[in-house]
C-alpha cells in the first residue's frame, strides 16, 4: 500500500501503531484502556453506548439482526439507536461466549480509530508528496485536531472520523477499483454512524457529477455503480435496523439549532459531559447561541496559518491534486450552508433565520446536529494548507514552516489537551453511583428480569439515576431507555394500555417485572389497587414496585403516611402547579399550568374528613381547553356515577356520610382526545383533551 523505496512498509506501521498506543494511553489512562473495565461508561451518552451493547449481547439473534428489542420493548429499538458502533456490536456478539461478562469495546474502538486517523492522514500526504518525513510530521496534524479528540469524550463512535479521509484518500488514489471502495466506505459508515453516511453521500454525489461533467460517456457506468452500491447499502442498513422505525420516527427535531456558528473555526470554547473549557492559550473563549458546541471546529493557531495558506492555495493551480477548485469550492460551499443551517449566527449575534417549508425541514431534520458536517471542509483544510506548505516553499523550509506550525499548534492547544491526560474527560462524581444500595439492586436482579417505567418517555431522569444499575446488574428487559430515534408512536400506546393493566387489577404483570417510577403519587394509586399484593421499595430516591419479596422494608417504604390516599381539606381550593395536596391518578401528565389529560381517562383519588360531612357536597374545577380554539368534551364520574358539567363552578356531589372515610374516584373520561401529530402541529402521539388548573371541595 504504502510505496516507499526503502521498503519501510512493516516500520511504518509499527510506528503508526506505537503512535496510537501512547496516544490511547493519554486520552484514556491505563485503567479505562483495559476492556475488562467499563466504568469510566458513564456520564453523558456514554452509558448508552454500553448498555445498549449489554442487552443486544444478551439477546438472541432476530432479524433484522441489529434487534435490540429488549432494550425498549416495542420501540422498534435497534443497536443502531444506541450508538454503540454496530460493527463491533455484530462481531463481539458473535463472540460473546468468549468474552468475560464485564466486557467493553470500547477502548479498542479508540485506539483503532486513533490508528486508521494517523495511517490514513498519512497516506493522504504521502500520496500528494511522495514525502516520507513531511507526511510523518503533517499526520499530527490530523491527530491533534480537536474536532477529533474532543469526541473521545461525549460520542465515541464519532470518532471515526478517518472515514471522511479515508473518502479522499480514494480519490486520491490510482486504484482501479474505486467504485468498490467507495461502496464499501459507504456501507462501513452505516456500520458506525450514520452521520458519515450523510457526508458520504454528499460526497460521492458531488464526485460522480464531476465525472459526467468531465467525461459524459461515464453515464452509464455510473448509473449502474450508483444502483448497485446503493441498493446494497439499502440492504444492510434493513438488516442492522435503520428501518425499525418509521421513517417520521427516523426525523429528530434539532435543525437549526444545533448548527454552526460563523465563528466556530475560531472559538476555542469546548466541552465534555461536565464543563466546558478553554482550548486555547492565546485564543479567548467566544459566545455561541443554542446548541451550537456541536458545530465545535476550532482550527488552533497552527491550524489557522493552514486555513490561511489553503485559500491562497485555491487561487493557485495545483499539480497532482486529487480534485479540482471547482469541486473544492462546492464541497465548502454545501458542507457550510448545510452545517449553518437556516439560523446564520455569528457569536450572539443571528445575522438571518429564514422559516423553511416543512417538508424541507423534515428532510433536513434527518440531521438534527448539522454542525457536524463542517467535519470534510475542517479536513480538507488541512490537507489543502500542508500541501500548499509542501508545493511552494523550498525542501528546507517546508519542514521549518510545517514544524514550526505543529509547535505551535501543540502549545496553543496545550489548554485543551490537559483535559484529556489519563481519562480526566470520563471523570465523575462518585456520590451518583449509589453504592450503599448494591445489596438491593443485587437481590433484585437475582428475581426480577424486567425494569419497566410507569410513565414511559425517551430517557427519563429515571434512566439518568439508574445507568449505573444497568451497567452493574444484569437485568435483561428493559423500557427504561435512551435511543437516539424510536417509534413516537408506541410511547403513549404502550403507556395506555400499561394503564388498563393497572386499572384491571392485572397481577400477572408483575411476573418477573418490578416497576419503577419517582411519582409518589403513581404509588399511592397501585397500592390502592394492588394494596398488599405487592412490594413497595423506595432506593435511590425510586420507588419499585414488584410481586417479589426483595429485602426488609425501610421506614420510608413501610410508612403508611406514604402509601395512603390522602385526604382534600374541604373548603380550600387547591392550586394544581403550587399544592402537593392531591392525589390524581393515571391519566395526567404534569403541565406548566396544572395537570394535562393524556389518554382517554384519568382520575384522581381522594378521602373526605367525616367531621366535616353535610348533606350538601359541591365540587368546582378550574379546567382549560389543552389546544388553542379546540374544545374538547368530556363526562364526569364520582364512584363509576356520572356526574352535572352544566357548571363546572358547583357540581352536586352526592356523599354518604355513613361512609364518607371510603375512598372516592373522581374520574374524567374524554370524548375523542387529540394529539399533536393528529393535527399536523408537531410528531407526538399522546392524546389530549383538557389542563386541570384548580379543584375544591365545598359544603
Amino acid at each position: 500500500m504504502i510505496k516507499e523505496k526503502n521498503n519501510n512498509n512493516y516500520i511504518i506501521h509499527i510506528l503508526l501503531l506505537i503512535f496510537s498506543f501512547l496516544i490511547s494511553l493519554y486520552l484514556l489512562g491505563l485503567n479505562n484502556l483495559n476492556f475488562l473495565n467499563k466504568d469510566w461508561l458513564y456520564l453523558g451518552d456514554l452509558s448508552q453506548y454500553q448498555i445498549g451493547w449489554e442487552f443486544f449481547r444478551n439477546d438472541s439473534w432476530k432479524f433484522p439482526l441489529g434487534s435490540n428489542l429488549n432494550y425498549g420493548l416495542g420501540l422498534g429499538s435497534s443497536i443502531v439507536f444506541t450508538d454503540s458502533i454496530p460493527l463491533f456490536a455484530f462481531i463481539f456478539k458473535l463472540l460473546k461466549n468468549f468474552l468475560p461478562e464485564n466486557f467493553q469495546y470500547f477502548s479498542t474502538w479508540i485506539f483503532l480509530s486513533i490508528y486508521l486517523q494517523l495511517l490514513l492522514s498519512y497516506l493522504i500526504i504521502l500520496s500528494l508528496t511522495k514525502n516520507f518525513y513531511f507526511s510523518i510530521i503533517g499526520m499530527f496534524f490530523f491527530i491533534l485536531a480537536p474536532i477529533f479528540l474532543q469526541r473521545s469524550g461525549i460520542h465515541l463512535s464519532q470518532l471515526g472520523q478517518w472515514i471522511i479521509l479515508f473518502s479522499f484518500y480514494i480519490e486520491l488514489s490510482n486504484s482501479k477499483i474505486k467504485p468498490i471502495l467507495r461502496g464499501t466506505n459507504l456501507i462501513l459508515s452505516s456500520l458506525i454512524n450514520f452521520y458519515f453516511t450523510i457526508m458520504l453521500l454528499i460526497l460521492n454525489s458531488l464526485t460522480y457529477l464531476f465525472i459526467l461533467i468531465k467525461k459524459k460517456s461515464l453515464y452509464k457506468k455510473i448509473v449502474v455503480e450508483i444502483i448497485l452500491i446503493y441498493s446494497l447499502l439499502f440492504i444492510i442498513m434493513y438488516g442492522v435496523g435503520y428501518f425499525m422505525i418509521s421513517p417520521e420516527d427516523g426525523l429528530g427535531g434539532g435543525y437549526g439549532y444545533f448548527n454552526l456558528n460563523l465563528n466556530s473555526f475560531f472559538n476555542p470554547t469546548g466541552y465534555n459531559n461536565s464543563y466546558s473549557f478553554n482550548w486555547s492559550i492565546l485564543m479567548p473563549m467566544l459566545p455561541l447561541q443554542n446548541g451550537e458546541y456541536e458545530g465545535f471546529s476550532y482550527l488552533g493557531i497552527g491550524g489557522f496559518f493552514l486555513l490561511f495558506f489553503s485559500t491562497i492555495s485555491f487561487f493557485k493551480k495545483k499539480k497532482n491534486f486529487f480534485i479540482s477548485n471547482k469541486q473544492i469550492l462546492s464541497i465548502f460551499i454545501i458542507f457550510v450552508t448545510l452545517s449553518i443551517s437556516n439560523n446564520i449566527n455569528f457569536g450572539e449575534i443571528n445575522i438571518l433565520s429564514i422559516d423553511l417549508n416543512n417538508y424541507i425541514l423534515g428532510v433536513l431534520s434527518s440531521v438534527r446536529s448539522s454542525g457536524r458536517l463542517i467535519w470534510p471542509v475542517y479536513y480538507l483544510i488541512l490537507i489543502l494548507g500542508i500541501f500548499f506548505i509542501f508545493n511552494y516553499f523550498s525542501e528546507k523550509k517546508r519542514f521549518i514552516i510545517l514544524i514550526s506550525l505543529l509547535l505551535i499548534q501543540l502549545i496553543d492547544l496545550s489548554s485543551g489537551l490537559k483535559e484529556y491526560f489519563k481519562g480526566k474527560q470520563y471523570n465523575y462524581v462518585e456520590e451518583k453511583i449509589f453504592k450503599s444500595e448494591d445489596n438491593f439492586w443485587d437481590n433484585l436482579s437475582s428475581k426480577i428480569t424486567t425494569l419497566r417505567s410507569i410513565e414511559f418517555k425517551n430517557k427519563s431522569e429515571l434512566y439518568d439515576d439508574l445507568r449505573n444499575v444497568f451497567l452493574n446488574y444484569n437485568f435483561k428487559k428493559t423500557d427504561i431507555v435512551y435511543l437516539a430515534r424510536y417509534s413516537r408512536k408506541n410511547i403513549p400506546l404502550n403507556n395506555y394500555s400499561l394503564v388498563e393493566s393497572f386499572l384491571n387489577k392485572d397481577i400477572d404483570i408483575f411476573k418477573k417485572t418490578a416497576f419503577l417510577t419517582k411519582d409518589l403519587n403513581i404509588v399511592r394509586n397501585i397500592h390502592f389497587l394492588y394494596g398488599k399484593n405487592l412490594y413497595y421499595y423506595f432506593r435511590n430516591d425510586i420507588w419499585i414496585i414488584t410481586n417479589q419479596y426483595i429485602v426488609k422494608p425501610n421506614n420510608i417504604e413501610s410508612s403508611k403516611d406514604n402509601l395512603e390516599i390522602k385526604k382534600i381539606i374541604l373548603n380550600k381550593k387547591i392550586d394544581i402547579i403550587e399544592s402537593n395536596n392531591l392525589n390524581y391518578g393515571f391519566g395526567w401528565n404534569k403541565h406548566s399550568k396544572g395537570l394535562a389529560s393524556d389518554g382517554n381517562y384519568s382520575s384522581i383519588i381522594f378521602k373526605l374528613d367525616k367531621k366535616r360531612c353535610s348533606d350538601k357536597f359541591y365540587l368546582r374545577l378550574n379546567v382549560e381547553n389543552y389546544f388553542d380554539k379546540i374544545k374538547k368534551d368530556f363526562n364526569l364520574y364520582l364512584n363509576n356515577k356520572i356526574l352535572s358539567k352544566k357548571n363546572l363552578n358547583l357540581i352536586p356531589l352526592k356523599i354518604n356520610c355513613k361512609n364518607i372515610e371510603d375512598h372516592y374516584i373522581l374520574k374524567f373520561e374524554y370524548k375523542e382526545p387529540v394529539s399533536l401529530r393528529e393535527l399536523k402541529r408537531g410528531l407526538n402521539y399522546s392524546k389530549r383533551s383538557i389542563i386541570l388548573k384548580e379543584i375544591e371541595i365545598i359544603n
